[in-house]
């Protein structure tokens, strides 16, 4: 990279361990600057991810890398520079970067820990240990001190896919509060002609809200705490509210029956009806459960 940069990378090998960055290319860009205090500065490039929520040990803007790897980069570096008699006045800065580590970390839980924009550099020992539960244990550790950090007083832990299963289902309440109301009141206040095309509008709508609250929220959270960011988004959702009245006004169809609010399993009976409800159940579960 010339006479002021070298660049060294590895290529993670996994082992027998399950892991999402086995196989990832690894790599260090070394240069020269101003003296620091340790010597050396770590900073972060393409696919390490950014800290944005206090309680993971690393200061919130930083790069993700742990306590360790961190420790274990400043000895071998500054011992490196020593016997290469780098000039005195100089500092080492190391940029660690991962070619694939955004795509890597959509696989991980950073998100939900506040690491954005990549994988975590974490380890413990360098040493792979086949099969072990040291770094599933060492992740559910952190999602804890992060949680407790940031005042989360009620965690729920899922330890496999059932239970994930379940803890998605009773989230979901809430939605099931909001969309299917919603479905029938538009079914209600459309006549037929128009009925198909306006719960196709709403469900459309539906889902861009979803993924716009979310980009929204998450972008809210670069800048204020995580409960602003989240009272933020529940403000601005209230506008929906006048919305949707004067979407509605003017259209008073009248219901095409009277529902008993009981569960009717005769419409099972129906064959069309049987496949529609299977197809739709297998979408959500693609949707909620495949994809947790």
């Amino acid at each position: 990279m010339g006479s002021e940069k070298v660049l060294c990378s590895v290529i993670k090998d996994g082992g027998d361990d399950p892991d999402a960055t086995h196989g990832a290319e690894i790599c260090a860009t070394i240069s020269l600057g101003p003296a620091t205090e340790e010597g050396l500065t770590i900073t972060g490039g393409v696919g390490v991810g950014i800290v944005h929520f206090p309680g993971t040990g690393i200061p919130v803007g930083e790069p993700a890398v742990t306590r360790v790897p961190r420790r274990m980069i400043i000895e071998h570096a500054l011992e490196a520079g020593k016997a290469h008699g780098i000039e005195p006045g100089k500092g080492i800065i190391v940029e660690l970067s991962v070619p694939t580590g955004e795509e890597i970390a959509l696989k991980t839980t950073n998100a939900r820990l506040g690491v954005i924009g990549g994988i975590s550099i974490l380890g413990s020992t360098g040493v792979v240990q086949p099969y072990s539960t040291a770094a599933w244990r060492a992740s559910v550790n952190l999602a804890v001190d992060v949680a407790a950090t940031n005042n989360l007083n009620h965690l729920v832990l899922a330890t496999g896919l059932a239970s994930a299963l379940a803890l998605r289902a009773v989230a979901g309440f809430g939605m099931v509060g909001v969309y299917m109301p919603g479905l029938r009141i538009i079914a209600d206040r459309f006549p037929d002609r128009g009925r198909g095309m306006a719960m196709g509008m709403f469900v459309t709508a539906s889902y861009a809200a979803y993924s716009v609250s979310l980009a929204a929220t998450g972008g809210l959270m670069a800048v204020l705490e995580w409960r602003d960011a989240y009272l933020v988004m529940a403000l601005a959702s209230l506008a929906c509210v006048p919305m949707m009245y004067l979407l509605l006004r003017k259209h008073r169809h009248e219901p095409i029956d009277e529902s008993t609010g009981r569960l009717d399993l005769s419409v099972l009976g129906n064959r069309p009806a049987r496949l529609f409800i299977l197809g739709y159940s297998l979408h959500a579960l693609e949707l909620y459960a495949v994809r947790v």
